[in-house]
Order: structure tokens, then sequence, then C-alpha cells
């Protein structure tokens, strides 16, 4: 696996020095004292898709390799003399530019500032310094370039629009790009064939694996969802995730809601009319499709949360289940393959803990909730009430009007259901 990572990762630095060096070639006199090309472009790329290693050794490379006498800069020049030329101070501002624009990225995403701003003023602060480079160089490197004036109206004033314009190509090429190449996974894999739960096994075990290590099967003969129902499962599906860090969430519950929330937004990619029914289940319509348990244990001073998902992929079901349960394939009529939909929750859920404000995600669990707003029936102490549900609160709870008293309660303390007439 490390090898053929190393692989990829020289063929992807060569490709984009390959491109970097092409880009160069390609000029455009516009009338400033350095040819118009699309290096800006094609570094900023570089720099929003992949990671501060790759783009710093590709783009140092590139400089060095052609100071050194390789054809790599515009007009396919290469050799010492190029330190002479105002364009050298742009070429000395790249080598900076990667270890800026991940600087950037890296403290707007721990601000969760979105992707798509995120990366459009990062590209506009390493475009900036690329310019403050050359000026810098020129101004007190190069005989003849100490006026100011002449500066701004020959590497500044000609180029400035252009570069933001190649930025925000970059941004939407970058976020693609980043997309498609991201690799690096936090979490690890312990594969069974089947097993009675991924939630006890992951119990039993948890201390011979790692952090965020994902126990997965697609055959679980005794799953249990709340209340300890039953939760049987046959190529779906079924995974239980190791929380040994702190991820740093408000409440404990909050774990629950981005688990709803990614496999919301997983199913909503595939079909229609999917809900989210408190405090834990993800619903097609009135029937449900997957379910969360949510299970934690103290210690040595450290919580652990055993992050328990089933979602039901090729089921089909021929008892009393038919009118409460349904999958993919009957949603459908197409066979998926259950690792493929566990390896995009798993993903999602990742990109939720790192790029969405726990703000945002709890505003999608409530517009997506099928209880909030609505008549329900709940059983409590072995009686069943009728109310309205007026408030999911941050902290997990349910807020119901019975009667005008308005009652709090807790997951673990009620099971409902939608009210029929």
């Amino acid at each position: 696996m490390i090898k053929n990572k190393h692989i990829k990762n020289t063929v992807l630095g060569g490709i984009y020095l390959a491109l970097l060096i092409i880009s160069a070639q390609i000029t455009f006199p516009i009338g400033g004292s350095v040819n118009f090309t699309l290096q800006i472009l094609v570094l900023l790329i570089i720099c929003l898709s992949t990671d501060i290693k790759i783009s710093s050794l590709v783009v140092i490379g590139y400089v060095l390799g052609g100071v050194i006498g390789l054809p790599f800069f515009s007009n396919f020049q290469g050799g010492f003399h190029v330190v002479l030329l105002p364009n050298f101070g742009f070429l000395l501002g790249f080598t900076l530019t990667p270890f800026i624009i991940h600087s950037c990225k890296k403290l707007l995403s721990r601000l969760k500032i979105h992707d798509v701003f995120n990366y459009f003023i990062s590209s506009m602060v390493g475009i900036i310094c690329c310019y403050i480079v050359a000026i810098i160089y020129v101004y007190f490197m190069l005989v003849g370039w100490d006026d100011m004036n002449k500066i701004f109206t020959y590497l500044f004033a000609p180029y400035i629009l252009l570069d933001i314009g190649k930025g925000v190509i970059a941004v939407i090429i970058g976020l693609r790009l980043s997309k498609i190449l991201s690799t690096t996974k936090e979490y690890k894999f312990k594969i069974l064939d089947n097993c009675d739960s991924t939630n006890f096994y992951a119990k039993e075990n948890y201390k011979e694996f790692d952090d965020k290590t994902v126990i997965f099967t697609t055959n679980q003969t005794k799953g249990r969802g709340r209340f300890d129902r039953v939760w049987l499962s046959t190529n779906s599906v079924c995974m239980t995730i190791i929380f040994k860090s702190n991820l740093g969430f408000k409440y404990d519950t909050d774990l629950c809601v981005y688990y709803s929330v990614a496999c919301l937004n997983v199913l909503k990619k595939i079909l229609n009319n999917v809900y989210i029914k408190w405090p834990n289940d993800v619903y097609i319509l009135n029937k449900k499709i997957a379910g969360i348990l949510i299970e934690g244990i103290i210690e040595e001073d450290n919580k652990v949360f055993f992050g328990g998902i089933g979602i039901n992929i090729n089921e089909e079901f021929n008892n009393e289940l038919n009118s409460t349960a349904t999958s993919l394939i009957i949603e459908n009529k197409k066979y998926y393959e259950p690792n493929m939909i566990a390896i995009k929750f798993l993903d999602e859920l990742f990109y939720l803990f790192n790029k969405v404000s726990r703000k945002k995600v709890f505003r999608k669990y409530l517009k997506y909730s099928n209880v909030l707003g609505k008549v329900i029936t709940f059983n409590e102490n072995s009686n069943t009430y009728i109310g309205k549900v007026i408030e999911i609160i941050e902290n997990g709870g349910i807020k119901i009007d019975i009667d005008g008293e308005i009652k709090i309660y807790h997951s673990g303390e009620i099971s409902l259901k939608i009210a029929k007439y």
C-alpha cells in the first residue's frame, strides 16, 4: 500500500511538472515586460489539488531545473542568466506559493470556511504572494528597476486582472481534482465476513484497534438498535467506527446528528424523498432504510464512542417488514455494491467532521426531519400518548406538546411514530 502510494505520488508529480513546463510555453505578449503565460493557472491548480509535499517539490523542482539549464521556462529558456530577467521575480514567488496556499487553506479549514471560499481566498493570497516577491526582487536586485511607477506599469497592471481570472478557474478545477486525487483517509478497516453485531464486536475488541477503525461486514446476524431491537442484515452495509480521540462535539448526541446527515447526503444522490426520523433513523417516505446506534464507554478519563450504522442495500423483505422497511434495491430495482456505499458514507461523514460547521449540520438535520411539526404517537411506561413535535433541541432532546403541556424527552426514553388518521 505504501509503495503504491509513493508510485502514485511520483507519477502525479511528474504529470504536474510536465503541465507546468507546457504552460510556460503558451505565451501571449500583452504589452508588459513579462509575457502572459498559463503558469499561474497551473501553479494554483497544483497547490489547491495536492498536498504540500507534492506541490512544493514540483514547483521547487521546476524553478531549480530551469535555473541549472533545463529548458523549462517560457520560450524553452533555461540557465542561470534567467535570474537577471524581471520574470524571475515571479518564479521566485512560485517557490513560496505552495507553503502560503496550504497554510491559508489549513487556517480557513479550522475556521470551517466553505471549500469554495477557502480555495478562492487561498488562491488570491497565493497570487498576491507572487506579486509581492516579484516586486521586491526587481526593485532591489535588478538594475534599472528602482522606479515603482515603472514596476507597476510593466509588471503589475497588465497582468493582475488576468491572474485573478486564472485564480477563479483554478478554484473550479482544483476543487474537482482535490476530491478525485484525495487518498488520505482518516479511517482504517477491519473487514469481517460476518458477525453478530459490529457494535458488539467493536466494544469487545476496541483495545486492539487504532482510533477511527471501521468494523465492517455485509452480513450481520444479531445487530441491535435502540431498546435492543434486533437488526438483521444480509448483503448490506453494517459497520461501526471506533472513536477514541476527542471529537470536539458540544454534546454526545452530535455524533448521531452527523451520522444521520452523512447518510442522508449519500442517499439523496441516489433516491428521492429521504428523511431523518428522530433520533437516529433514515427513512424513504414512511419506510426505514438505515438505522444508527451510538454507544460509549468511559476509559481512564476518556470516553470511547462506537458509532454503528446499518444501511439496507440489497435486502429483499418477504415478511411483516415489507410495510415498514425498504432498501436501495427495492427502491431502484438495481443492485448496489455495499462496499462502495460504505466508502461514500465514510467520506461524507469525515467531510462533515472536517469541513462543515456543527450549526450547518444541525440545520440540515432539522430541515429533513420527518417528525418536526408533525402529530406523533409515542410510548412511555407502557402508555401510548399523542402529541405534536414542536422542537428538536440541540442537545438531542425533543419537545412535544401533549394537550397543551410541553414535555422534553431524550433518546432512549420514548419511541415515536407519526400518527395516522
